[in-house]
């Protein structure tokens, strides 16, 4: 362990099967921590420990983007097809939508009160989720590679800035150089 700059660093080695390259990585928000690691046509899960749980999420398609939910036990992947897999850390579940995105998905990213989620993919799709229903969809020219939510606050008054996790603003942006709300 290496303590610099108030920081902690700590190392754990996971043990990823020997064949299998990792290409993303997600750390759960939750009490007791869960890495979801991305594989070529896998995603394998480990304890804060890095000890290897036996579930694994195996698809004949390459993940592409992983986002664990700001609160709930939910992992959200996108997959080399437009796949969006909604994985239930508790329950072991996964729910899955194949009728939004027909190409790489390249980035999730959920809202920080947890309601909504966006996913954007290599053809310059993005959609809004309530969970895992699309509510909206938008189309740009090129991949989108960035996203994230705006948390804009335009109220002077108490009241109106408590609904200020409430604002589903978003800047999202990518290849085509243009950045989008």
């Amino acid at each position: 362990m290496c303590i610099r700059d108030r920081s902690i660093i700590s190392e754990l080695k996971v043990q990823i099967p020997s064949e299998e390259t990792a290409t993303q990585i997600a750390l759960s928000n939750q009490t007791s921590a869960t890495l979801a690691v991305a594989t070529y046509k896998k995603v394998l899960f480990y304890s804060e420990n890095a000890e290897k749980y036996d579930v694994e999420i195996l698809r004949s398609i390459l993940p592409t983007a992983l986002e664990w939910h700001p609160f709930l036990p939910v992992l959200a992947i996108g997959w080399e097809t437009g796949l969006i897999s909604l994985w239930n850390d508790e329950t072991k579940a996964v729910k899955e939508d194949t009728n939004v995105h027909q190409a790489a998905i390249t980035v999730i990213v959920f809202h920080q009160a947890g309601s909504r989620m966006v996913a954007c993919d290599e053809k310059g799709k993005v959609s809004v989720w309530k969970g895992l229903n699309c509510i909206s969809v938008y189309q740009k020219e090129n991949a989108i590679t960035n996203c994230i939510f705006a948390n804009l606050d335009f109220s002077d008054n108490a009241v109106d800035k408590s609904k200020s996790s409430r604002n589903y603003l978003f800047f999202f942006g990518g290849r085509g150089g243009v950045v989008s709300l």
